[in-house]
């Protein structure tokens, strides 16, 4: 009997990362954890530096999911490298961490920020509003604290 492999959501870009940083999940087992998702065909992944951490140095932006219809206007110019969108409306991104938190942020993304996102997925089923939200998830070093927060600039649809 063949063995079946699970779907994996696409990784899009996978950026380097310097050497005392690591990524805090893979794609598999972002991928198990969202696979019922309604928009999991939809979703992209991107494993990306978090550039905006310069400002606050102690707290970590580890993972995010989004819906942008910037995005969705973007998927058809740019194609990755197999012809694919780079791009799609629904996305998680995966932001590294220092080796040492590693661990850490990974039992929190296991056993809450996965099953958050899922949920905050199927509560948008349907969405065709013009604009972004994002489901971001920060670790503050300083309080030793997980929390999430929502950013939406959906603009309301108008008759």
């Amino acid at each position: 009997m063949a063995e079946v492999k699970p779907v994996l959501i696409p990784t899009r870009t996978r950026h380097k990362i310097p050497h005392d940083s690591c990524y805090p999940i893979g794609a598999e087992k972002t991928s198990h954890a969202l696979a019922g998702a309604s928009q999991f065909g939809d979703l992209v992944l991107h494993f990306r530096h978090d550039y905006g951490r310069k400002h606050d140095a102690r707290q970590y932006r580890f993972l995010q999911a989004g819906y942008s219809t910037l995005y969705k206007d973007m998927a058809s110019r740019f194609p990755d490298r197999n012809g694919l969108p780079l791009f799609s409306e629904w996305q998680v991104e995966v932001f590294p961490v220092p080796r040492f938190l590693r661990h850490r942020v990974q039992q929190y993304i296991l056993n809450n920020a996965l099953a958050e996102i899922r949920m905050w997925l199927d509560k948008r089923i349907g969405t065709r509003l013009t604009g972004s939200e994002t489901l971001v998830f920060f670790y503050d070093e300083d309080t030793e604290e997980f929390a999430s927060r929502v950013d939406s600039r959906l603009q309301p649809d108008r008759v």
